[in-house]
C-alpha cells in the first residue's frame, strides 16, 4: 500500500528492535501482561493470540472450509502470492487496508496494556518527549516497505516504512497525555 510509506528523521527518533536501541519497546521483549484474565509473556505472544481469535471469530459465520480459508488468507497469505490472482488492484488495496487496520487495532490494544502494566516500557514512552518512536528492521537491506517497521536510509538520514508499532506507541503516548489512558 502506497500510504504505508512514512519517513522519520533519524536524529529526531527513538528506535528499537529486539537487538538494538530501546529494546524494551520491542514486542518480543519479555514482560508479563494480563488481559481478560489471561497472562502473556510478551506483546508478540498477546498479539498473535488475539489475532488468531479475531480470525476465528471472523470465520465462524462461514460454512465451508474454503470460505474460512479465504478469510484467513486475507490476513496471512503473502501479499504478492494473492495479488492479481482473483482480485482487481482496487480489491487488493481495499483488502490490504482492512488487514492493516485490523492488525493495528490489535497491536495498539497490546501496547496500551503494556504501557499500563510494564513500567520500563511506560518510562521510555513518557521520556521520549515528542520524538518519533520507530521500529527499525535492521534486516531489511533492499529498501522494501514493511508495514510493522522501517528500514534505515543512512544517506538521507531517514527511517522509512509503515512503522505500525512505532505509530501505535506514539498514539499511546498521546492518549496518556490527553487523559484517555490511565495507569493504576
Amino acid at each position: 500500500m502506497k500510504d504505508l510509506k512514512r519517513e522519520y528523521r533519524i536524529e529526531n527518533s527513538i528506535y528499537f528492535n529486539s537487538k538494538f536501541g530501546e529494546r524494551v519497546l520491542s514486542n518480543m521483549y519479555p514482560c508479563k501482561l494480563t488481559y481478560n484474565g489471561e497472562t502473556f509473556n510478551s506483546v508478540e505472544q498477546m498479539f498473535h493470540v488475539l489475532l488468531y481469535r479475531f480470525l476465528e471469530a471472523k470465520t465462524m459465520k462461514y460454512k465451508t472450509s474454503f470460505e474460512c480459508k479465504e478469510v484467513y488468507n486475507t490476513y496471512v497469505l503473502d501479499k504478492k502470492e494473492k495479488k492479481g490472482k482473483l482480485e482487481s488492484k482496487e480489491d487488493y488495496e481495499k483488502r490490504e487496508k482492512e488487514r492493516f487496520m485490523a492488525e493495528y487495532r490489535i497491536i495498539h490494544l497490546c501496547h496500551q496494556v503494556k504501557f499500563q502494566q510494564f513500567k520500563p516500557f511506560r518510562d521510555i514512552i513518557l521520556n521520549s518527549g515528542d520524538k518519533d518512536i520507530v521500529e527499525w528492521c535492521y534486516w531489511i537491506q533492499n529498501g522494501s516497505i514493511d508495514s510493522f517497521g522501517t528500514y534505515k536510509d543512512d544517506e538521507k538520514g531517514l527511517f522509512v516504512g509503515g512503522n505500525i508499532c512505532g505509530r501505535s506507541m506514539m498514539a499511546v503516548r498521546e492518549e496518556y497525555r490527553e487523559g484517555k489512558l490511565r495507569v493504576n
